[in-house]
């Protein structure tokens, strides 16, 4: 009898573990059921592992999700995950179709350790889950990157050189990130791809890249260490602004026009060289730079939008450019340390208060 009663215990917290879910309504294609004796709540892994980094997680079994079939992506799509333990690996196949989609959008429960199939092609995760994770695998099959925005838990990631595009908020506000690697397939980085990663201290541009998405390192304030290639032909509005820890800054000979707020706040910028391709000094670029003491201005630059060295403080000379033709407004405003200007006969415009 007290054998009996031991086993009853055991089942009964077996269910109760299995019932714990996050339900979000849809349906699911494989039934809730209590392990048996020939089942266990995982099962061993038939693939090898794809990084020497990657956690030795076993696949999670079938019962624990919740999947439907998605026809535009041709395969299946996880929709939910019905246990309550953190560390899951999603097997490739449900009932024979392969798993292309992780949708988890509305799944309440937290998970540390998550790997998905290397078919995923789309992923949606929920912000429990992004605020417990602190590991998750970028599957090969993906061309962009994108649903990771405040995983402040992930330090480190890996993008496979499958991807060409690291998409919009990608991994914004992902505060613990210290690390990433960007492979030579990706051409273009988002808009806010990386913002408010603070604990970024440096990272490498691969020379594939041709455009730096508007805010895509706003608020880097730990990143120190930025290399720009000849490869990029345009940086967006305020793409490094806020980066408080930059101090010197090479802009790439590729670049025609240094676009509004890209270097806005960089209060450690002490010093930038602008290249003799560049024609146009956008609004605001450098607006706030307190500690730039020098800036060497081409004479390929005809026009200084307003506000261009607004607040730039620590400035104590500044030579325009001979065939510079527009000063506007506020250009050099605030910058109180200015004790030489030297101003050419090819200037016909200087705006209200360019220099005050």
């Amino acid at each position: 009898m007290k054998i009996r009663k031991i086993l009853s215990a055991v089942t009964a917290a077996a269910v109760v573990l299995t019932l714990t879910a996050c339900n979000d309504g849809a349906n699911t294609s494989t039934p809730l059921e209590t392990p048996s004796s020939s089942s266990s709540l995982f099962s061993s892994s038939s693939s090898k592992e794809t990084s020497s980094s990657m956690p030795e997680i076993p696949v999670t079994d079938d019962s624990a999700f919740s999947y439907k079939y998605d026809s535009e992506l041709g395969g299946m799509v996880v929709t939910n995950y019905l246990r309550v333990l953190p560390k899951v690996r999603i097997p490739d196949k449900f009932e024979g179709e392969t798993v292309v989609g992780v949708d988890l959008g509305k799944c309440k429960n937290e998970i540390t350790e998550l790997i998905m199939p290397e078919s995923v092609k789309s992923i949606k995760l929920s912000d429990a889950i992004r605020k417990s994770l602190q590991y998750v695998n970028i599957p090969k099959s993906m061309t962009t990157v994108d649903g990771f925005s405040n995983c402040t838990g992930l330090t480190s990631v890996t993008i496979p050189d499958s991807v060409t595009e690291i998409g919009i908020a990608a991994f914004k506000g992902c505060t613990g990130l210290t690390s990433i690697t960007i492979p030579a397939s990706v051409t273009e980085i988002g808009k806010s791809a990386f913002e408010d990663c603070t604990g970024l201290t440096s990272i490498t541009i691969p020379d594939s890249v041709t455009e730096i998405g508007k805010s895509a390192f706003y608020g880097c304030s730990g990143l120190t260490s930025v290399t720009i290639p000849n490869s990029v032909t345009t940086i967006r509005d305020g793409a490094f602004s806020f980066c408080t820890g930059i101090s010197s800054i090479t802009i790439p000979n590729s670049i025609s026009k240094i676009e509004s707020n890209v270097f806005n706040g960089c209060t450690g910028l002490t010093s930038v060289t602008i290249p003799d391709s560049v024609t146009e000094i956008g609004e605001s670029a450098f607006f706030g730079c307190a500690g730039l003491t020098s800036v060497t201005i081409p004479n390929s630059v005809t026009t200084i939008r307003v506000g261009a060295f607004h607040f730039c403080r620590g400035l104590t000379s500044v030579i325009i450019p001979d065939n510079d033709t527009v000063i506007e407004n506020q250009a050099f405003y605030g910058c109180n340390s200015l004790t030489s200007v030297t101003i050419p006969d090819s200037v016909t415009e200087i705006g209200h208060i360019a220099f005050g």
